[in-house]
């Protein structure tokens, strides 16, 4: 009687077929999830761009004025107002629906930001440029700054910050909607007096991720600029003509 050979592997065949498997995954995953990182940072660059758009659109409605973390009321605010136009809603109703395209995604997937914090705005305006006179006189830029909060002062906007990466991992991040706390965007403590082209610090420091901050990720920050472009750059970076609307 003959038998018919079954065709199959042998056990040396399996392992070796596992092993190019472990091999070839031990090489792909760690490429996969970097690909995924820097598509979240595209993302992010993306989302910093729209919001500076949106930002740039409000001012422009509002007689080239752009507006702050102060207002008449509560709708006035720039979150409110930027996030209205992002969901097609009235800045009353925020935040009933919140736009994703104020979040970081790059900064949520490396765990910079906690996800208590996902629901927050991850972006900020310069406050020193954005504050003008205030509201009521609160709160106002320095002396030499005021007024810069409108678009035609702005000689060099293609230099200008107006937004960047915010820190959002603090308490008092619901309180601070734009970036304050750092000493290069008080002006070394003369937020209620004269300033002048030299007075802005280089270069920025480097904060604590905290409200009011810059939120560094890798020692890099997202800038939005008043021209409407965006620049990822080093904290160690020159930023004096990029934050000071009177520097020459």
């Amino acid at each position: 009687m003959k038998y018919l050979k079954r065709a199959g592997f042998t056990l040396i065949e399996l392992l070796s077929v596992i092993a190019i498997v472990a091999v070839l995954a031990a090489i792909l995953i760690p490429t996969i999830g970097k690909v995924r990182l820097n598509a979240q940072d595209t993302k992010g660059a993306g989302n910093i761009r729209q919001v500076g758009m949106a930002y740039l659109l409000v001012a422009q409605g509002n007689g080239g004025i752009l507006p702050s973390v102060y207002g008449d009321n509560v709708s006035d605010t720039w979150s409110r107002q930027v996030n209205a136009l992002l969901t097609q809603q009235k800045p009353q109703n925020y935040p009933r629906d919140w736009s994703e395209t104020l979040l970081d995604p790059g900064a949520i997937a490396r765990g910079v930001i906690s996800p208590n914090n996902a629901s927050h705005w991850h972006f900020a305006p310069l406050g020193a440029v954005t504050r003008g006179l205030g509201n009521n006189g609160s709160g106002a830029a320095p002396k030499a700054l005021r007024n810069y909060n409108r678009l035609i002062k702005h000689a060099h906007p293609e230099r200008q910050i107006l937004l960047a990466d915010a820190g959002v991992n603090d308490p008092e991040s619901g309180v601070w909607g734009d970036l304050l706390h750092s000493e290069s965007f008080t002006w070394s403590g003369n937020w209620s007096g004269n300033v002048n082209s030299s007075q802005a610090n280089e270069p920025i420091d480097p904060g604590a991720n905290i409200g009011g901050d810059i939120r560094w990720m890798d020692d890099t920050a997202k800038f939005f600029f008043l021209d409407g472009h965006v620049e990822k750059r080093h904290k160690d970076e020159d930023y004096q003509k990029n934050l000071n609307p009177l520097f020459p």
